[in-house]
């Protein structure tokens, strides 16, 4: 029997076809406005946000949009923390020293800690791959957040690195996307703390099923030559996090097309229609296919990035096919108090919230034709494809 959230996203595919047709033929193109959207009440699923048995995912807002030496920089990462039973793991830990991150991580960080008492103890840390923006606040997380500790059982996922960047055309990205360096920097930082001889139990090269709290996790993509286009991206470790309550949430790191091809011919072959989807490198145009989307057949989407998934893409941008099937998408950019999933008792029972306290429902990315604030000081515009035409700061 289907779940009355299935029902409700057919009734939403329907009506976009018909707002479709009606739009193609000529009558009521959408008039270009800002493209907000309020929050819609908070639906809680747990009496007490504090509850140490409450199962949390907390999409950190790893993200800013910041100038230096006159120019706009965006800057982008990923981190989420998993909370299950009194458990706790990270999924990336974002990037360091860029505009605001660091701050931000940290006091995201620091609000989560408050709520546990005071303490957190990790008992898994997972590196997707070694690019900066997902493993480059490693050292500093435990120096800005002393409370912050790994467990006596703690286990690492961090593949070795491979040396296979592409060329960028910016001498800066250059340093950005040093995996060499990221990979280094992370085992210096574990000697640091445990000495030269790491325990065995500390970096796991066993990728098998780990129960985790009320979740299960299951990795994909986990081999250290995963990659075969010669894109560190795609050699980004993939993992499933299933619910005890039948949700399924599948985490992409930065895997792109080719990436997604090879696992949907492979070991993600008998994989279809999860409930949720964390898209793959932050929502850019160069993940998410069409043939990966619709085996996925997500109900709702998360796109960590700052406006790539307002960029044309295999399809369209990840925006206009979630518009197109009728999928929600959130993001921590929209949400700046950083993004919180939510999982309830009942079957297949979640919901998201902007920030850690639960007190406001998330917002949706905006799907509208229109300037979109994307944070105070820049915006995009997108056309009624919702594909970015304009970029400008604001003054």
């Amino acid at each position: 029997m289907k779940n009355k959230g299935y029902w409700y996203k057919k009734i939403i595919q329907l009506a976009a076809g018909f707002m479709a047709l009606f739009v193609l033929s000529g009558c009521g193109a959408p008039e270009t406005r800002e493209a907000t959207e309020a929050p819609e009440s908070p639906v809680p699923l747990e009496t007490d946000a504090v509850s140490a048995d409450l199962d949390r995912v907390y999409f950190l807002n790893g993200n800013d949009v910041y100038e230096e030496n006159g120019e706009l920089k965006k800057v982008q990462s990923d981190c989420a923390v998993i909370r299950s039973n009194g458990h706790w793991g990270i999924i990336d830990v974002g990037i360091g020293d860029y505009g605001n991150i660091r701050t931000q991580l940290t006091e995201q960080l620091q609000q989560l800690t408050q709520l546990n008492g005071g303490q957190i103890q990790l008992d898994f840390i997972l590196i997707t791959h070694s690019h900066v923006d997902h493993g480059g606040y490693f050292s500093s997380l435990f120096k800005d957040n002393p409370n912050i500790t790994m467990s006596d059982s703690c286990t690492i996922y961090l593949k070795d690195y491979e040396n296979n960047n592409p060329s960028y055309s910016n001498p800066e990205m250059e340093s950005l996307y040093n995996n060499a360096q990221v990979y280094e920097e992370i085992l210096g930082e574990l000697e640091r703390r445990f000495g030269s001889e790491l325990p065995t139990h500390l970096l796991r090269s066993d990728y098998s099923p780990s129960a985790f709290g009320d979740f299960t996790l299951e990795f994909y993509n986990s081999g250290a030559e995963a990659a075969t286009s010669g894109r560190l991206n795609d050699n980004s470790t993939v993992v499933l996090i299933t619910h005890k309550n039948g949700t399924r949430l599948l985490m992409m790191g930065d895997c792109e097309l080719s990436a997604e091809e090879n696992l949907m011919s492979g070991e993600m072959a008998d994989l279809a229609d999860i409930d949720i989807l964390k898209a793959g490198h932050h929502g850019l145009a160069s993940s998410t296919g069409v043939r990966f989307l619709a085996k996925m057949d997500p109900d709702a989407v998360v796109a960590t990035g700052i406006y790539g998934m307002y960029v044309n893409g295999d399809g369209g941008s990840l925006a206009y096919k979630c518009r197109a099937s009728g999928v929600p998408m959130y993001s921590p950019q929209f949400n700046a108090e950083g993004l919180t999933l939510a999982f309830g008792e009942d079957q297949k029972e979640y919901a998201f919230y902007n920030g850690i306290p639960e007190t406001v429902s998330a917002a949706p990315s905006p799907l509208i034709e229109g300037w979109i604030t994307i944070s105070p000081n820049f915006r995009i515009q997108v056309n009624q494809d919702l594909a970015l035409i304009k970029e400008e700061p604001v003054l």
